[in-house]
């Protein structure tokens, strides 16, 4: 690894195995493209309308003791 690398990774915080696949894709292709992220739909479309209830069904008693938490005061749990 030379100088230029390995001033770019320090600036760029990235790992040697990082900056140096994208060096290759630079050479290769002569630009980088930028990284496409997983669109907002992928939950649904892994997911089914099925699984999506059944999310519910398991988290609601968590939600409910959540709730009871915030509305009891806080002078009641807190020694003070």
């Amino acid at each position: 690894m030379g100088v230029p690398t390995a001033i770019t990774r320090r600036l760029s915080g990235y790992t040697r195995q990082n900056l140096s696949k994208l060096i290759a894709q630079y050479r290769a292709a002569g630009s980088l493209k930028p990284v496409s992220r997983a669109s907002r739909t992928s939950f649904s479309g892994r997911f089914g309308a099925a699984d999506i209830a059944l999310l519910g069904e398991i988290d609601s008693p968590c939600n409910r003791f959540i709730e009871r938490l915030t509305t009891i005061p806080r002078t009641a749990y807190e020694s003070g």
